[in-house]
This record gives structure tokens, sequence and C-alpha cells, in this order.
């Protein structure tokens, strides 16, 4: 008897072990210091560095950031945290750190690895940043045909940044919501958008055409596209891409026809869009469909029971294409296409999905690499 009561009290005592450790280690915080963030082997600033954690790193702290009473405060600035990153363990000083579940990270996969795209201004969606890649914004210039290609320097605030800034909570509350963040960059002019890249691109003038639409009020300045002026690719209609020192690309709109249920043979339309070099070589082997690639251009949302999809695309005005031209200097035409979810107001969820010719595989003329999610309503 005394033996297993012995075992139980072993077994309580591990499991509250067990408990506490996996609570302190479970809250995930962005690291905000450039280039990177110092671990010291004690809780002051006068210990000895012994490792350095990269700009916009995940890492896990403790203790547990669960307890505080709202988010602003889940974080101490004047706190030392204990961390383990990648085997180094130390402090860290929470005047550097963000949680990272009022600030998600867009993690590299299949999309925004090699090239991330992003709008400058106030948003609260997942931020897809990397410091990994060469930034450059895309300026708009007199030229219809032209736009400026500069580098930027990319600061990214949050309710951290703005309490460090003596800010009080309602002004950082008056800015945005809880979970906001702000898109900055060191040129005082707006981009219509900004681009990582992995391979350095050169800066000056590179040749497209954009439909991105001026909005003083917004925090966009450059925001989206206006739907009313940009132009809807109807079924059937074909559009020459003319870009100066470019291969030609056509891109057509098609109501495709489609078996929607084997068993009763019940045929249904789809908007879908296609490229190719030429206009002759649609619907072949020489063409590219990219229907599936651009969210939610495959499916309706709100007109999901409708036989005849192609009408909820036109009655949005949704897909757009918001910008083409050469961006990586290939001479081969890079795409930027605008979507939404065609929700009534507008649309509550936004897409900005990049194509890039240098990337393309096969006999493909582009290829998918980036792709932002933002949530605004026009």
């Amino acid at each position: 008897m005394t033996n297993k009561l012995s075992i139980f009290i072993l077994i309580l005592i591990v499991s509250l072990i067990l408990s506490v450790t996996l609570s302190f280690a479970d809250s995930e915080v962005v690291v905000f210091a450039e280039p990177c963030l110092n671990i010291r082997e004690n809780a002051h600033n006068s210990s000895k560095i012994v490792g350095c954690i990269p700009f916009f790193s995940i890492i896990n702290v403790s203790p547990n950031l669960d307890d505080a009473e709202d988010q602003y405060n889940r974080i101490d600035a004047g706190k030392w945290y204990s961390i383990n990153y990648k085997g180094r363990k130390g402090y860290a000083l929470g005047e550097y750190l963000v949680d990272a579940r009022y600030f998600p990270v867009v993690k590299a996969g299949k999309y925004n690895n090699d090239v991330r795209i992003l709008l400058e201004g106030e948003d609260c969606v997942e931020v897809n940043y990397s410091p990994e890649l060469n930034w450059y914004g895309v300026y708009p210039t007199e030229k219809e045909n032209q736009q400026e290609l500069k580098r930027v320097k990319i600061t990214i605030k949050t309710p951290n940044t703005f309490i460090k800034e003596k800010k009080t909570l309602n002004e950082a509350n008056d800015i945005g919501d809880n979970d906001f963040f702000i898109v900055e960059t060191d040129v005082k002019k707006k981009s219509l958008f900004l681009i990582g890249i992995r391979n350095p691109l050169s800066e000056g003038m590179i040749n497209g055409f954009h439909k991105f639409e001026y909005i003083d009020s917004s925090p966009y300045q450059y925001y989206a596209v206006d739907r009313e002026k940009a132009e809807f690719l109807y079924p059937e209609q074909i559009k020459f891409l003319e870009v100066s020192n470019c291969l030609p690309l056509f891109v057509k709109a098609k109501a495709a026809a489609y078996i929607d249920d084997p068993k009763k043979l019940t045929r249904k339309k789809r908007y879908e869009i296609e490229i190719a070099k030429d206009s002759s070589c649609f619907s072949s082997s020489k063409s590219q469909n990219l229907t599936m690639d651009i969210p939610e251009v495959y499916k309706t949302s709100y007109y999901e029971d409708r036989d005849d999809k192609i009408l909820a695309h036109a009655a949005y005005k949704n897909p757009l294409l918001a910008w083409y031209g050469d961006i990586d200097q290939d001479k081969k035409v890079d795409l930027l296409f605008f979507s939404h979810n065609m929700a009534e107001g507008g649309g509550i969820a936004f897409y900005l999905t990049m194509f890039l010719s240098s990337k393309a595989e096969g006999h493909n003329y582009v290829k998918k690499v980036a792709e932002l999610w933002y949530g605004r309503a026009n």
C-alpha cells in the first residue's frame, strides 16, 4: 500500500511539473529588433551575450502570457523573458517582442517563399514580410506605361511601437484595431505595392501598366483597384498585354463548361482565365490556365447555388488585372491579379496574386510566386 501511494504521489508531482513547464513555454512571440535581438546569459543588460535572434523570428517565451488583462500588457517592455532559441538558453528583453497571436506572420511555403508582396498602410491580418528578402517599392510616374522601382527599407509598427513612442492606449486604439499593424517605408511617397524578392533587382524605370486608384483618405493612398474604372475581362474577351521591350502575351476570359455531378450529368459553367503568346493558341497545349491559382475565381461564395456562376463574376467585376509589366527584368510579362470573395458590400477579403515569368516552369509563361490577403472593404 505504501509503495502504491508513493508511486501515485510521484506521478502526481511529475504531472504537475510537466503542466507548469508546458504552460511556461506555450507563448509564441515575434522578435522586433534589427538586425537581431541579443540573448543574455542572465536577466540584465550587462550580462554576457550568448546568442542573437534574427529580426522577425518566431520564438517561445516563458512565463506564459495568457494571464495578462489585455494584449498591450501581455508583454512587459521592461521585463526579461526566458527563451530557448535553437539550443541557446538565456533571456530576452520584452521591449523587442510582440505577441504572435496578435501579430501573425505569413510563413514561407508553396508561395511567399522567394517572393512576397505587401501594401503600405494599416491592416490587421497576417504580415507577409520577410527580412531575408530584398524589398522594393513600385511607384507611379507621369507616364501611363512606366513605373519606378526603388529599393526601400520597411518599418512595421505594432501597438508595442506606439507604447514605446509614449502614446497612450487610447491613442493607439484610435489608430486602428487591437491587432493592427502599419507598414511604412523610408520613401516619402506611397507605392502602388511592395515586392520582396530573393535575387536583387535593378532600380529605375520599369515598363508596365496599373489599375490602382489614388484614395487620399485611406491608409493605402493607392488602395487595391478602382473596380469601376478597371477592366473586367468578360467571357470570350481577349486582351493583348503590350509591354515595351517584352515578348507579347494575350489573356482571355472564358465560360468553361464542366460536369458538376457525374451521376446526374448536370452541366455548369465556370469563369476561367487563360494566357498565351498568341490569340490563336487558347484552349490548347500552348496556353496556360491560371484559374486555380487566383483566389475566389473558381468559386463564387455568395452565388454558390447559381447555375450560371459567370454572372457573379460579371456583377462584381472580379477578378481584375491590377498590374502587368516586367518587374523581374527578363523581357517577359509579369502579372498581378486582384480578386475578392464577392460578398455583399464590396467584399471583406481581398487578394493580390503575383505571377512572375522568370519563375515559369516547362511550357508555362508564368508561375504563381506570392499571394497577399488583406481584410478591407472599399
